[in-house]
């Protein structure tokens, strides 16, 4: 019983990303824009709002900010490149 669990979520952490419509990642993005670090209640209002599973809110924000911060400094590599 405890390995079907895992299993579960194992599946559920491998595929959020296409667990989420185009309209709640469209949400999701402006509400990156706006605050890249929303406290705990904002997570649980959002997702009651918009139907989102808190476990796949909180990845989306890590992956986000982990995505957000590796152009950052791929940009900036670039423009150390370019002097």
């Amino acid at each position: 019983m405890v390995v079907e669990a895992k299993k579960e979520i194992k599946t559920i952490r491998k595929s959020y990303k296409s667990q989420l419509t185009e309209r709640q990642e469209a949400i999701l993005k402006q509400s990156f824009l706006k605050n890249q670090y929303p406290k705990h209640g904002e997570k649980k209002v959002m997702s009651e709002k918009y139907g989102i599973d808190p476990f796949l809110l909180n990845k989306w924000f890590q992956r986000e900010r982990n995505l957000h911060k590796k152009k950052k400094i791929s940009s900036s590599t670039e423009v150390e490149r370019v002097v």
